[in-house]
């Protein structure tokens, strides 16, 4: 009886096994097959180490700087549809810092001055000159 209930366990563990594995493989292909689907619709500026996402839009004489605060996965998407009402009269700049939207995730310190010395930087490299009109978002670092 004992020897059953050990071969009946072995085979559960032995189908889950099997069933997580190829789970887990296919989701790598998928993720491999997605990624060459998500291109960056901005530019991609190297600071401090690691690639930032800058995106532009509009040519007004003023420029609107939209600054992400934690927990937005996708800044060029989240704020879509507020800066493409304004692309029309503005220059929107929208800065994805590391580890946001397209932007790597980096090793570097996270503290506020590292984030702002780091958008400064994106923006100087990107060619967008002040003066802004920052619009930050919760804890972006204005």
């Amino acid at each position: 009886m004992f020897k059953r209930i050990m071969i009946l366990f072995s085979s559960i563990a032995a189908i889950l096994l099997l069933i997580i594995t190829t789970s887990y493989i296919i989701h790598q292909i998928q993720l491999s097959k997605e990624d060459k689907l998500f291109k960056p619709t901005g530019k991609m500026i190297e600071v401090n180490g690691h690639q930032m996402h800058v995106y532009i839009e509009g040519n007004g004489k003023e420029t609107l700087v939209f600054m992400s605060g934690g927990g937005t996965s996708s800044p060029v998407l989240d704020f879509k549809s507020l800066y493409s009402l304004l692309s029309d009269k503005y220059k929107i700049v929208v800065v994805e810092k590391a580890g946001y939207g397209f932007s790597d995730i980096t090793d570097s310190d996270r503290d506020i001055n590292t984030i702002l010395q780091e958008t400064r930087d994106s923006l100087l490299k990107s060619g967008v000159e002040g003066p802004y009109i920052l619009f930050p978002h919760s804890m972006s670092g204005n």
